[in-house]
């Protein structure tokens, strides 16, 4: 009788007996509780004290490689998360089913031959550092490409290199809306080769893929940060696009980044990994640029050669000086009728979501806010009626509550949100078919798809939208952009707000100018002086880069410092004190430096939160030493803090 640790797709790891030999990373099905699990067989163990159940059957041998477990293990102990969870990210989801035990039983290595036709030329920028890439032994680079220089193309080019050698290649997006684009354009030089990986699949499309990355049928996979996680076995490459982007970040357990994920596979697969981007983020700019472990190169030219787009600064505050009850300035008004005219699109951005925000009591002024969280209320329309919604734990109020403080049930808003700027933008361009574009629109599996498909077929002469416009997609017939209220993002309070900002914008104005040379860009601002818009203006950012590198440095914030969040929360308010408190006691005796304060939104889903940050590169060794127990929440190289 052996004995072996199984991690089981319920997130418990547990030891079982098999009369016959098991190899690690075998899928098995297992009893706990009188009910049927599957696993992964993760090592051999001595007998235990306590009496064992026997595995009912073996599924499929080596299911998930060494790698991969090696792999749950450094996520584990980097980001100290139970490794239990760890191993559960490597597990499809449902696979004790029929159709998927079917799939299991049926599924057969096959010979897949690559049939590449490369579709496009490289310019003598795009092949100068395509070669640089090609014959460099450094495992790390950043391709910190202006938008619309054809990063892609040479990511094509890398990729084809990859595979006529049988290696595999993961090619990361941080949103699910960026595959329908890549997926197009490069299916057309590798044809069957490619395999979308994301949350939206259902369980057999989840298995299919991990079937094809475990047996090589399928070289290249393009997907969101879960995808990191399927069960390779010869990777030569990872391609992170959009590298700056916040989405690579996990906000729940285990909380990692895929940047860190990305260096864990070239460790163990010797896989060369490329990060591309037109705004890298602060932390991969300084391992290239100061620090020299990335290899930095540079596309500082457009594939068409087209110039920078012409870029206007408008001020808001003579705008509302004027009682305009809406957003759209007069001279945003002019370029939109323009740009209707020349029969070309613009795209708009906005992120505040809903209708109305801020509602306040129309007698007290008391602000309408959730009863389970510290945020406001925001109201969502629909055809024929409105409801309140808390955007932080999902509750919704079909009937506008009364005010807490004085009974009244009359309240007016302060900010709109996007659906109310959609209407004001009907109302003033009756003409033009428009299109609300945010997370709430796009909540069906193939909605990125067929919006896509529908915006490049012009179907849409306005697309009005939330941050999601601003990521990677390429419209030729864009050629106007307004950003509507650029204070929204500046204002936020966090370090990295101009980092944040920067990118948003940067990203939302290369979707202009792209195919054409007169392309322009709109900013309605409160804050027309703001250093940021100079550096907009300037074709080469590596200003803003230097001079924030500097404030960080002098302040002490990261990438200059490591950074852990333990993060508390309890629905009693005096136990989550008493806690803290107890918490910085010990840290206090211990000599650790560290910050403690209330989370940005305190009261959250019916709880309390607060934050206390620890600043070093071995957080694990407080951790341990200050014992937090299991409410306490971890999250190493924190990106967001509420």
């Amino acid at each position: 009788m052996k004995y072996y640790l199984i991690a089981l797709s319920k997130k418990q790891l547990l030891t079982y007996s098999s009369n016959s030999e098991l190899n690690i990373g075998d899928l098995v099905l297992a009893s706990i509780r009188n009910k049927e699990d599957y696993g992964i067989v993760i090592k051999e163990t001595t007998k235990p004290e306590f009496q064992t159940k026997e595995i009912t059957k073996v599924l499929f041998q080596n299911f998930v490689g060494e790698n991969q477990i090696k792999l749950a293990e450094k996520i584990s102990k980097f980001y100290i998360c139970k490794k239990e969870v760890c191993y559960n990210l490597f597990i499809p989801p449902k696979i004790n089913t029929k159709g998927s035990l079917k799939l299991l039983e049926n599924h057969e290595k096959i010979e897949n031959n690559a049939n590449i036709e490369l579709q496009h030329n490289l310019t003598e920028n795009q092949n100068e550092v395509y070669e640089k890439i090609k014959n460099s032994k450094n495992k790390f680079h950043l391709l910190h490409g202006v938008t619309g220089s054809g990063k892609t193309e040479i990511y094509c080019n890398i990729i084809k290199d990859f595979i006529i050698k049988g290696q595999q290649v993961l090619l990361l997006v941080p949103e699910i809306n960026l595959t329908p684009q890549l997926f197009k354009y490069l299916n057309t030089t590798f044809q069957d080769q490619i395999v979308v990986y994301n949350s939206k699949l259902n369980k057999t499309e989840r298995l299919k893929a991990h079937l094809n990355a475990l047996s090589g049928n399928k070289k290249i996979f393009l997907g969101s940060r879960s995808a990191s996680f399927l069960p390779f076995n010869n990777l030569g490459l990872v391609i992170m696009d959009e590298e700056h982007d916040q989405a690579y970040k996990q906000d729940t357990n285990p909380r990692y980044h895929s940047r860190a994920i990305a260096q864990y596979l070239s460790e163990l697969f010797g896989a060369k990994v490329v990060y591309g981007s037109a705004t890298p983020s602060i932390e991969i700019y300084k391992a290239a640029k100061v620090q020299e472990k990335v290899e930095y190169h540079v596309l500082n030219q457009k594939v068409k050669n087209t110039k920078e787009a012409e870029i206007t600064l408008v001020c808001l505050k003579s705008h509302f000086r004027d009682r305009c009850e809406h957003l759209f300035t007069q001279t945003l008004v002019n370029k939109i009728n323009y740009n209707l005219e020349k029969n070309k699109q613009t795209l708009l951005l906005y992120t505040k979501k809903g209708f109305a925000r801020n509602l306040h009591c129309s007698d007290c002024g008391e602000n309408l806010k959730c009863n389970n969280c510290d945020l406001s209320l925001v109201e969502h329309k629909l055809k024929n009626s409105s409801y309140l919604k808390c955007h932080m734990c999902g509750l919704h109020y079909r009937q506008l509550p009364s005010c807490k403080n004085c009974k009244s049930n009359e309240f007016k808003s302060h900010t709109q949100g996007i659906e109310q700027v959609y209407e004001n933008l009907n109302e003033l361009f009756p003409q033009a078919k428009t299109l609300q574009l945010d997370a709430d629109k796009l909540s069906g599996k193939n909605s990125h798809k067929e919006v896509y498909e529908a915006i490049l077929n012009k179907e849409y002469d306005i697309i009005l939208g939330t941050q999601l416009i601003a990521q990677g997609l390429n419209f030729p017939d864009v050629n106007l952009i307004g950003i509507l209220n650029a204070d929204q993002s500046l204002n936020f309070p966090d370090f990295r707000s101009f980092e944040k900002s920067i990118s948003l914008f940067k990203q939302i104005i290369g979707r202009t100018n792209r195919h054409n040379e007169d392309g322009e860009v709109v900013i309605q601002t409160w804050q027309i002086d703001n250093k940021i818009f100079n550096y907009l203006k300037k074709e080469n950012t590596n200003e803003f880069y230097d001079v924030e590198l500097n404030w960080r440095k002098k302040f002490n914030y990261p990438p200059y410092v490591r950074q852990t969040r333990l993060l508390y929360s309890h629905t009693k308010k005096d136990k989550l004190n008493q806690k803290v408190k107890n918490t910085e006691l010990k840290l206090n005796q211990l000599g650790i430096k560290y910050n403690s304060s209330s989370n940005l939104i305190e009261k959250m889903h019916n709880k309390y939160h607060h934050n206390i940050i620890l600043e070093g590169n071995q957080p694990e060794k407080i951790i341990q030493k200050i014992n937090l127990d299991d409410n306490w929440k971890i999250d190493r190289d924190p990106q967001n803090f509420y």
